[in-house]
């Protein structure tokens, strides 16, 4: 009888601690700069995984949008740097980041993290390192929680 009653709160525990609660919004990036997931989401927890599909060394990086700035002013930076890092914006503030690359044999197809996200205005970006490019993968919207 204890084992009948027990088993679905088992399963509950196996899964929240796998990661896979399905409330928890996740915000998928693929190494070629591909984005799904919600462009408008509720402050609190969120996954950013990180998907590689190829060879190389990849990133993917959650950074907050400051003083009124959108994901057109972080592209035109990138447009005008050498490095996509040197001389980063005052008004980009990076929040969280995954990455993967080719020696990495405990995730070699990605990479998650779970992440805690406040109201303002995010951009997700993609990042190659093997060829030292960037590029903004999605605007995200965080609002703020109903009371």
């Amino acid at each position: 009888m204890w084992k009948i009653a027990l088993a679905p709160i088992l399963a509950m525990l196996a899964l929240v601690a796998c990661g896979s609660d399905p409330a928890v919004p996740t915000l998928l990036v693929t190494d070629v700069c591909g984005f799904d997931g919600p462009t408008t989401l509720r402050g609190g927890t969120a996954r950013l995984t990180l998907q590689r599909t190829g060879l190389g060394d990849y990133g993917a990086v959650v950074a907050r949008l400051e003083d009124g700035h959108d994901v057109a002013d972080l592209e035109e930076h990138f447009s005008t740097v050498s490095e996509i890092w040197d001389e980063r914006p005052e008004w980009l503030v990076i929040n969280y980041s995954v990455q993967v690359d080719d020696t990495d044999v405990d995730s070699p197809t990605g990479d998650t993290e779970l992440i805690r996200l406040n109201p303002g205005s995010y951009a997700v970006v993609c990042i190659n390192y093997s060829d030292d490019r960037a590029g903004v993968a999605s605007a995200v919207e965080v609002i703020a929680d109903s009371p």
